[in-house]
C-alpha cells in the first residue's frame, strides 16, 4: 500500500503571508487612529478646562491675563493666574518631558506643526506684552487632520480701552477708620473700579466698588484702626476695563488711650505719708483702655539721695506687663515712678498717652545705733581738748544733730554741744575728778531724717 503525503504549496504559503500582512496593517492603522483620537480628545478636554479657569480669572479681575502670564512656568500659572488648575492640564499629550507649560502666544496654522496650545488675545500691547487681554482664542492642532480647533472667550470687549490710573493712598487725619485714595482723571474713562485687599497680591478680604468717571478721589471707610490696606484702580471705557493701576497701600491710624495711667506703689508694710520702712517696693501701672487695639505700657523710675534727679528718658521698650520689677530701696533715698501707655493695632501703634503723674516713695532711715565716745581719754585742768564721738549713718546719708551733753562732778550740766567740740575743765581740788558725757545723733537726707539714736554714756577723768 502506498501513502500520499500532500503539503502546502509555495503559492499557498505566499497567499497566507500576504493576508496576514494585510490584516496586521489594518490592525496597526486602526490602533494608531484610536491613539490619535484619544490624544485629540485629551486636547479638547484640557482646552475646555483652561477656558473655564480663564473665565473665573475674568470674574475676579475684570480682564483676562496677558500673554506673559499664560506662558510662564506651569507652577506659576497654577499658583498666580489660573489658581488651583492642575499643571498637567497645561501640557499637550506630546509635550517634551522637560516642559512645564505648552502655551504659546502665536496663532497656529493648519497642517503639520508642534503640539502646543495657543493663547491668542487682542492685538494691543497691553495684551501681548502687558498684564491684561480684553478677549482671547484658545487653539490646538488636531493631530488626525491637521485642522486648527479654536475656542473663543465668552466676553469680547472692543473699543477704546482706558490707560492705567496712577493711584495714591493715605490715612485720613483724625479718623482711624478711613483711607483716602486720589488719582488723576483718566481719558476715555466711563467709570472706575477700585479694589481693596488685606494683602498685596489681592487674594485676601477683597472688596470692590464702582465709581463715576467724575471721581478723582475716594474715601475707603469702616476700616480697622492700625491696619494696612492695599488698593488698585482700573478705568472702564467703551473698550472695556483698562489695566490695573499701581498698588497703593496705607495704614489706618490708631488713637492713644484718653487717660494716662497712674502708679500704685506696694510694699510691706505699706507706704504711709509717702514713706515706708520696707526694703523694697513694686510699682504697678493702673489699667487704661483703648478704643481700638490692645494696650501696652512704658514705665520708668529714678532714685535720689540729694538734690533733684530727673526721671530718665523713656526707653524704646513697651510691654503688656503693668509692673516694674521689685525695687530694692536704700535708706533715705526717694524713688519716683511714672507710666504711660499706647494702643497697638495689627500693623501700627498709636502715639503715647500723656505721661502719668509721678508716684513717689521714700525709704525711711532706720534709727541709728548709739554713738561711741572717741576722745579725749582724760582732761588736765584748764587744758582744751576735742571731745568727739563716732557715729554710723547709712551710705549717702549725713550726720544730723550730733550732740553731746556733759555733767561736772559738782552736778552742773552743760550742752548740748555739737561733736566734735573744743572742751575744757577747771580742777583745783588736788585730786582726780570724774565728769560725765553722753552723746546722741540722727542721720538725714533731703527726704528723711531718722529718729534720734540711743545715748552713749561715758565717764572721763579730769586731772588737777
Amino acid at each position: 500500500m502506498i501513502k500520499n503525503n500532500k503539503g502546502f504549496t509555495i503559492v499557498e504559503i505566499t497567499i497566507t503571508v500576504f493576508i496576514i500582512a494585510i490584516l496586521a496593517g489594518i490592525t496597526i492603522v486602526a490602533f494608531t487612529k484610536v491613539q490619535t483620537d484619544a490624544r485629540d480628545s485629551e486636547r479638547a478636554s484640557k482646552t475646555k478646562i483652561i477656558a473655564e479657569a480663564l473665565e473665573k480669572y475674568y470674574e475676579r479681575n475684570g480682564e483676562y491675563p496677558g500673554c506673559a502670564a499664560m506662558t510662564q512656568a506651569g507652577n506659576l500659572v497654577s499658583s498666580n493666574v489660573l489658581k488651583g488648575i492642575d499643571t498637567d492640564v497645561l501640557l499637550t499629550p506630546k509635550s517634551t518631558p522637560s516642559s512645564t507649560n505648552s502655551f504659546t502666544c502665536t496663532s497656529l496654522t493648519a497642517g503639520a506643526g508642534d503640539d502646543v496650545y495657543a493663547y491668542v488675545g487682542n492685538s494691543n500691547a497691553t495684551c501681548s506684552t502687558g498684564a491684561a487681554c480684553l478677549y482671547y482664542t484658545l487653539q490646538y492642532r488636531q493631530e488626525g487632520t491637521g485642522n486648527i480647533i479654536s475656542l473663543d472667550s465668552r466676553r469680547k470687549i472692543t473699543g477704546v480701552v482706558p490707560t492705567a490710573p496712577v493711584l495714591s493712598a493715605a490715612p485720613v487725619a483724625g479718623i482711624n477708620t478711613s483711607i483716602k485714595l486720589t488719582w488723576p482723571a483718566v481719558p476715555n474713562a466711563a467709570s472706575y473700579v477700585v479694589q481693596r485687599a488685606s494683602d498685596s497680591n489681592f487674594t485676601l478680604n477683597i472688596g470692590e466698588a464702582t465709581l463715576p468717571s467724575s471721581f478723582v478721589e475716594h474715601t475707603s471707610t469702616s476700616l480697622t484702626p492700625g491696619t494696612t490696606y492695599y488698593y488698585r484702580l482700573a478705568a472702564e471705557g467703551a473698550g472695556g476695563r483698562g489695566p490695573w493701576s499701581n498698588t497703593a497701600s496705607a495704614t489706618t491710624t490708631i488713637s492713644p488711650p484718653a487717660v494716662a495711667p497712674t502708679i500704685t506703689l506696694t510694699s510691706s508694710p505699706a507706704p504711709s505719708g509717702g514713706k515706708t520702712t520696707a526694703t523694697s517696693v513694686v510699682a504697678t501701672a493702673n489699667s487704661v483702655t483703648c478704643v481700638s487695639g490692645s494696650v501696652e505700657y512704658q514705665m520708668r523710675s529714678s532714685s535720689m539721695y540729694a538734690g533733684v534727679v530727673a526721671l530718665p528718658a523713656w526707653s524704646a521698650t513697651w510691654s503688656t506687663s503693668q509692673a516694674l520689677p521689685t525695687t530694692n530701696m536704700s535708706q533715705g533715698y526717694r524713688y519716683d515712678f511714672q507710666a504711660r501707655a499706647r494702643c497697638v493695632g495689627p500693623n501700627a501703634n498709636s502715639s503715647p498717652s500723656a505721661d502719668g503723674t509721678v508716684a513717689t516713695v521714700t525709704r525711711k532711715i532706720n534709727t541709728p545705733p548709739a554713738p561711741v565716745y572717741l576722745s579725749p581719754p582724760y582732761f588736765y585742768s584748764n587744758v582744751n581738748a576735742i571731745v568727739n564721738y563716732s557715729y554710723t549713718c547709712p551710705t549717702n546719708t549725713s550726720l544730723y544733730n550730733g550732740y553731746f551733753n556733759s555733767k561736772a562732778w559738782t552736778g552742773s550740766s552743760w550742752g548740748p554741744n555739737y561733736f566734735p567740740f573744743n572742751d575744757s575743765w577747771e580742777n583745783y581740788d588736788g585730786v582726780n575728778r570724774n565728769v560725765e558725757y553722753w552723746g546722741y545723733y540722727q542721720c538725714s537726707t533731703p527726704y528723711d531724717t531718722s529718729l534720734q539714736s540711743p545715748a552713749y554714756y561715758n565717764v572721763i577723768v579730769v586731772r588737777p
